[in-house]
């Protein structure tokens, strides 16, 4: 998926396929990875910092989702 860079977005948060199927896992906490650069963040860190609990809500009802990942098929 790419974002049309003529919108204007708050966050972007970017990283390899790879860590994203640890955070759909469970395996990376994705404020964890923020702060480590496991996760690279455009916009406010510090403001994302402040609702991790939000974030983590976020990645638990993701977790929920069936999900199959095109190179374990």
């Amino acid at each position: 998926m790419r974002f049309d860079r003529s919108s204007t977005c708050a966050y972007v948060i970017r990283a390899p396929y790879s860590r994203w199927k640890e955070v759909l896992r469970g395996d990376l906490d994705p404020v964890k990875g923020m702060m480590q650069g496991k996760l690279k963040v455009q916009g406010d860190l510090p403001t994302i910092v402040r609702q991790v609990r939000a974030a983590n809500e976020l990645v638990e009802l993701t977790l929920q989702i069936p999900t199959e990942f095109p190179d374990e098929a």
